[in-house]
């Protein structure tokens, strides 16, 4: 193999053979760096990994932007804007809007060869990541930093550009779906938050109200401590209980960590952290293994619904009650300490089921979403390498 032919292979993403009208082509041959800037008058943009380009405001990290944003570079619709240092993670976004980002981003302007969402998807791919990262310069992940006369260097596959412009319309529709799906769950769960304020402190179809120690409650309703309404045991080191393909999941605050040949506990229970994740209660159903930083918590049935107490300990500050300067951690007295609401068994089942059909609907609706995020990653795996090619009607080559 020459000198030549290895680097170039260096620079090329796949190993396997491009369809025949396909070709590689170097970045700089149809991206161009701009520079453009003193328009400190346009609006502030950044560039995230995930949601694109979006107004600086909106962006949930802390402004660090300069009061003079005179050598701010100006961005235009169609640009690919990437940031210099964070490239290889694939933090890059075609532009839709007007504005300025900081000069820590790259911004390059297509020629008329290349369409700019496809580049926008392909530059996500994995195989390009690699080699934004290979062409990177710094001596670790955090000092990386992918100048444009690097990236110019690297080879991208550039097919026709109908089947370019094809390819992104298949993509886009995907990402539709995936949009509309996020935010159906994301009202749901405004739903479901709204829905346990309201039926863990007013109930249903109550008219008279009483006040007590935590506030006002419906007449009807008691006011109990935990202790007295369920029991709380601590977990076990499951060391020496892991055996792969058993029965019995181990269970922490981060979910299922594990098998146990035997099981510490009968389901159904409530999982609460005594040390670090503290605030996130897990109801669990079957039998099981609990480690030693998390409580298992049993309801006495005759006075409460387990599932109704799940949904009261989700919706209480349990990070209040840390008792550590370091690792959060709770104290079972503490635990046995909060002072509960507590309506009649029949209402709290009630209740139960109403937001367990809501917690159902957002289970449903995130796996959908995991599905078509699986659809996304299998097209952009074969479409985006030509291993799978589109079909490109004569009326999309003549308007293209």
């Amino acid at each position: 193999m020459s000198k030549e032919t290895f680097t170039k292979r260096y620079r090329l993403p796949y190993t396997h053979d491009l369809p025949s009208e396909w070709n590689y082509v170097e970045i700089g041959k149809v991206f161009k760096e701009s520079n453009e800037n003193n328009r400190p008058d346009l609006p502030l943009y950044s560039v995230t990994r995930t949601k694109g380009i979006i107004p600086q405001e909106e962006n949930n990290k802390r402004d660090t932007s300069s009061s003079d944003k005179s050598k701010y570079k100006v961005i235009h619709p169609g640009d690919i804007v990437y940031n210099t240092m964070r490239m290889w993670q694939g933090v890059v976004a075609l532009s839709n809007v007007e504005g300025i980002v900081s000069p820590a981003y790259t911004v390059c302007t297509p020629t008329e060869d290349v369409y700019g969402k496809y580049a926008e998807y392909l530059f996500k791919t994995h195989p390009m990541i690699k080699l934004f990262h290979r062409f990177s310069q710094g001596l670790v992940d955090d000092t990386l930093s992918l100048k444009y006369e690097n990236f110019k260097k690297i080879f991208m596959p550039l097919p026709p550009f109908s089947e370019q412009r094809k390819i992104a319309a298949i993509l886009s529709t995907v990402d539709e779906a995936i949009e509309k799906t996020e935010a159906i769950i994301e009202q749901t769960e405004k739903v479901k938050k709204g829905l346990m304020q309201q039926l863990l402190t007013k109930g249903i179809g109550h008219t008279k109200f009483k006040k007590t120690e935590i506030g006002e409650i419906p007449e009807e309703w008691e006011v109990r401590r935990l202790e007295e309404i369920c029991e709380i045991r601590y977990g076990k080191s499951p060391k020496g209980v892991k055996v792969e393909y058993s029965d019995y999941p181990i269970m922490g605050t981060s979910g299922h960590v594990g098998y146990a040949k035997e099981f510490l506990f009968s389901g159904p229970m409530i999982l609460v952290g005594r040390k670090g994740t503290i605030d996130k209660p897990i109801y669990i159903e079957r039998d099981c293994w609990i480690i030693d930083t998390a409580y298992g918590l049993f309801a006495d049935q005759t006075k409460v619904s387990l599932k109704w107490l799940y949904y009261f300990l989700t919706s209480y500050d349990l990070a209040s009650l840390n008792e550590a300067t370091g690792v959060p951690s709770l104290n079972r007295n503490s635990l046995y300490s909060i002072k509960v609401p507590l309506p009649s068994l029949n209402e709290q089942n009630k209740i139960s089921n109403i937001l367990t059909s809501i917690e159902q609907k957002i289970e449903t609706e995130k796996e959908k979403l995991s599905i078509i995020n699986e659809i996304k990653k299998g097209l952009m795996q074969s479409l985006l390498t030509g291993k799978v090619r589109v079909k490109v009607d004569e009326d999309e080559v003549v308007s293209s």
